[in-house]
């Protein structure tokens, strides 16, 4: 045999081999991959089943709920009606189909479980549903019950391969809920399309449709313009005027004009365009470079540098370090009562004691003058406390439940037998418990759970 034909035996044969080695690994790939997309269904089926056992559960509890003849029950019925809405919605999330918007069915599931909560939380004060609860507790049973119908006809395709697979692209969402009997995404869009309209309920929750917010004072300010705003920027951290790039405006409940620093770093600069008051800072997570600083002595620069930026009489509360930064949140008084929902938020290096971040969106949001209760102060009757809690210091505040209402309170520092610190909110109306936090204090920093 010659040395050439030797050598083009030699090359078939590694040609042969590689060719087999590489069969092999798209073999296994294969295999992998089909694995993956079994597994993948596998889990889609799971949450599709938690899902559909909550929404049996939440229909049963809102047709339950409305039945109810005692508070007591109709606290009981409405809390298992908004933890199966909130069990639900979580199942969703994890199903296919985001793509096409979940939007509809989870703003539904959301304002069930928001309005039932609120329900619950009326009962255990002894306040049953009046018509106009009812009659919005039907309503979502009526949804609740529409969903449930959907999904259920979708029980006798989920083994199938094409039931949980994300859908073509080409098709349009109207398309896709027209034609695709057995899957999931088509199933969840003729359902946002059937939901039925849930009436404007006067309640108490985050998802509140009623509860629309007073319009913020901060808009009645004058209008600056652009270049005025880059001025004020300017003059407000010591820098001429060519060190600002305009970056555009703002939208949202404070509209504002941004600007960023030419410092070969990410800062930030917005100021309100009514006022041109500091509104936004961010300067990302530079190192500091001076002086380390406690807690304390950083909260004080920090209450400094607010009455600079026009923010004066503002008091440090919760405060929270992460690596160098501490972040301060900081709260203005009236007559004494620190005003919560009108906070600042600070971020200072506690290596120099530079500003790093700043969010007054909040304040310029809400602050305004309160009408206080004339009995509002500190010099009140002493509110009960729980057996086993020492009673500590008091003093008045003013604070937001979640759908926005606001809610003069004795804010009493207490503790149990065992030290653990807590925060306890009364009702300076009622007397009731309004919040409840749990503190921590920890090198130096005060924090609330």
């Amino acid at each position: 045999m010659t040395l050439h034909t030797r050598g083009l035996v030699r090359l078939i044969a590694y040609s042969l081999a590689l060719a087999l080695v590489l069969s092999g690994f798209l073999a296994e790939s294969r295999i992998e991959n089909v694995n993956l997309k079994a597994e993948r269904r596998r889990e889609a089926r799971r949450a599709y089943q938690s899902f559909l056992l909550s929404l049996e559960t939440l229909d049963a509890a809102l047709l339950k709920t409305t039945a109810a003849q005692t508070p007591a029950m109709v606290a009981s019925l409405a809390s298992e009606a908004a933890g199966e809405a909130e069990s639900a919605g979580a199942s969703l999330l994890s199903l296919p189909g985001a793509a096409l918007g979940k939007g509809e069915t989870a703003a539904f599931l959301n304002r069930t479980a928001d309005f039932t909560r609120a329900a619950a939380r009326d009962a255990g004060r002894g306040k049953l549903p009046d018509a106009e609860t009812k009659k919005t507790l039907m309503a979502l049973r009526e949804g609740t019950k529409g969903l449930l119908s959907s999904f259920s006809e979708l029980s006798a395709y989920i083994y199938g391969e094409g039931c949980f697979e994300d859908p073509p692209e080409a098709l349009t969402p109207e398309e896709l809920a027209e034609k695709s009997e057995g899957s999931f995404a088509g199933t969840l869009l003729r359902a946002n399309g059937d939901l039925p309209g849930i009436p404007e309920a006067d309640y108490d929750g985050k998802y509140a449709a009623s509860l629309s917010s007073r319009k913020p004072e901060a808009l009645s300010l004058p209008e600056v313009a652009m270049e005025e705003a880059r001025e004020r920027a300017a003059g407000l951290f010591g820098l001429p005027r060519e060190a600002l790039t305009p970056a555009g405006e703002s939208e949202g409940e404070i509209p504002g004009y941004d600007f960023l620093l030419e410092d070969g770093g990410e800062t930030r600069i917005r100021l309100s365009k009514n006022g041109g008051r500091l509104l936004f800072f961010s300067a990302g997570e530079k190192a500091g470079n001076g002086e380390a600083l406690s807690p304390g002595d950083a909260a004080k620069k920090g209450g400094e540098l607010l009455e600079k930026a026009g923010y004066a009489g503002l008091e440090p509360g919760v405060t929270r370090k992460e690596g160098e930064i501490l972040y301060i949140e900081y709260a203005p008084g009236q007559n004494g009562a620190r005003l919560y929902p009108d906070r600042i938020i600070l971020g200072l290096s506690l290596s120099g004691g530079e500003l790093l971040y700043l969010d007054a969106s909040e304040y310029l949001a809400r602050h305004r003058e309160r009408d206080l209760p004339a009995s509002f102060g500190e010099e009140a009757a002493a509110p009960s406390l729980p057996e086993g809690f020492s009673p500590g210091e008091v003093r008045t505040a003013l604070i937001a439940s979640e759908g926005g209402r606001e809610i003069p309170c004795f804010e009493v520092r207490t503790a149990d037998r065992d030290g653990n610190g807590f925060l306890v909110y009364l009702n300076a109306e009622t007397g009731e418990e309004e919040k409840i936090l749990l503190i921590s204090e920890e090198d130096g920093c005060f924090r609330t759970y």
